[in-house]
């Protein structure tokens, strides 16, 4: 691979997969990738297809002003906005799952130290 294939986009994609899967946990990078590269290859392109639709059918007719229309379908594509939405699962997963889908024990540990723990629940020690 050559450095110029490894641009901006590349390293966002990468930094999504590793964010949502877990920073340092193997599998759960492993998740993040293919949750990532499915959205990325797959729901955005079925999503195009259902916004063109809307906008053919039930958007555009009911706009009589050229201009509006003319800027709707310009921008009335979600692969264009890719990196947004990449932008929004990072903060939501920072939000809601610092420690990301498939965190090591370690990350649990370090992330949920301040709940409280359950004395009756198995520990594992025999």
């Amino acid at each position: 691979m050559f450095p110029d294939g490894f641009g901006f986009g590349t390293s966002v994609i990468i930094v999504a997969a590793i964010v949502l899967g877990g920073v340092g946990s193997i599998p759960g990078n492993i998740v993040g990738a293919l949750i990532i590269f499915l959205a990325d290859l797959l729901f955005l392109k079925q999503f195009q297809n259902v916004l063109n639709g809307l906008s053919t059918h039930v958007l555009m007719p009911s706009i009589p002003d050229q201009a509006v229309r003319g800027f709707i379908i310009a921008n009335f594509d979600p692969v264009k906005y890719r990196f947004l939405l990449l932008g929004l699962i990072l903060v939501l997963v920072m939000a809601f799952r610092p420690e990301g889908l498939l965190p090591t024990r370690e990350q649990r540990l370090q992330f949920h130290a301040e709940e409280p723990v359950d004395e009756e629940a198995p520990t594992g020690a025999a």
